[in-house]
């Protein structure tokens, strides 16, 4: 004898129901057929108009990712070629023209201008902006045989915590070794322009700029900021395919 588990009525061990509350008991009705609950899920697939969104807005974002790091990759470029260092009168000299923009160059005894100005920006992978001071060299750093047009305004940026930044003193003789950067409307110095013709009267576009102690290595910084880009968008992209996968 077995007991009903609704009512507990007594039944018999081949009755298949029971009589008293209509419970079953026919075990083939409990059965569960997955295959014909994969065959509902696949004809209630997501459509592809829903897919469209999810697709745009990861593209959009992955554009505005890499647009952000833009400014990054002259520099990545520029540690990973690892370039020898140019002796800037030797190759003005030489070649009649300013080295490439970007090119890790040294420079010896350059006369300082008496007024410098200071700006922050940041540098190599730093997250937050130095303060930097920025002197004008005078006297001819150009080769007198070299065409005018080719020649060039150059400006030493120091840092403020460098270690020699009392040597920058205005009028002294100085040797530089940097990074050399070209200063345009396009270019991340494009704000500094019109603030050094307000502070130093001095006509910035077009010249270039010695940043003094800046030869950037792969180093931990390095290895964090593209990590973390990556990173960002490889979440983008799985998060995408969640989206739009059925």
């Amino acid at each position: 004898m077995k007991l009903c588990p609704g009512c507990q009525t007594e039944l018999s061990q081949d009755d298949s129901a029971c009589e008293t509350c209509g419970m079953r008991f026919d075990q083939q009705e409990l059965q569960i057929d997955w295959d014909a609950i994969e065959r509902t899920k696949a004809r209630q697939s997501r459509p592809v108009t829903q897919k469209i969104m999810p697709a745009l807005m990861w593209g959009a974002s992955l554009a505005m990712l890499f647009w952000l790091a833009t400014p990054y990759v002259a520099v990545s470029e520029y540690i990973i070629k690892n370039d020898p260092i140019i002796d800037l009168r030797q190759h003005l000299a030489k070649h009649h023209a300013f080295p490439k923009d970007g090119s890790y160059v040294s420079a010896k005894e350059l006369t300082l201008g008496y007024k410098g100005a200071e700006w922050k920006r940041g540098r190599r992978f730093a997250m937050g902006r130095d303060e930097m001071v920025y002197i004008q060299v005078i006297g001819a750093v150009c080769p007198y045989e070299m065409p005018r047009e080719d020649c060039h305004r150059v400006v030493i940026e120091i840092p403020k915590k460098s270690a020699d930044f009392d040597n920058f003193k205005p009028a002294s003789s100085v040797n530089v070794e940097g990074r050399l950067l070209r200063v345009t409307q396009t270019s991340e110095f494009a704000p500094l322009i019109p603030f050094l013709a307000r502070e130093m009267h001095l006509d910035l576009d077009g010249a270039y700029i010695i940043a003094h102690g800046l030869r950037p290595n792969i180093d931990r910084d390095f290895w964090i900021f593209w990590g973390g880009i990556l990173l960002i968008a490889l979440v983008l992209t799985a998060l995408m395919w969640r989206a739009t996968r059925n």
